[in-house]
C-alpha cells in the first residue's frame, strides 16, 4: 500500500512540473493602447535600447528594474 502511494505521489509531481528556461534574453510585447505608432527606450543595468512601437524586443534578463520611455508619434 505505502509503494503504491510512493509511486502514485511521484507520478503526479513529475507530471506537474513546469518547464522553466533561463535564457538570458526574454521577448517583451509593446504597444500603446489607441493602436498608434511610436518610440521607447529600454534600459535596466545590463542594457539600453531604442525600438519602434508596437513590436517584441528581445530584453537582456536584469536583476534591476526594467525601465521605459515612450513617445507616440501622433
Amino acid at each position: 500500500m505505502i509503494k503504491e502511494i510512493l509511486i502514485a505521489a511521484s507520478v503526479l509531481s513529475i507530471a506537474s512540473c513546469a518547464s522553466i528556461t533561463n535564457d538570458a534574453n526574454v521577448p517583451v510585447a509593446l504597444s500603446f493602447s489607441d493602436g498608434s505608432e511610436g518610440i521607447c527606450n529600454l534600459s535596466n543595468k545590463r542594457n539600453a535600447m531604442s525600438v519602434n512601437i508596437p513590436s517584441t524586443p528581445m530584453v537582456r534578463r536584469s536583476d534591476d528594474v526594467l525601465k521605459y520611455e515612450c513617445t507616440t508619434k501622433r
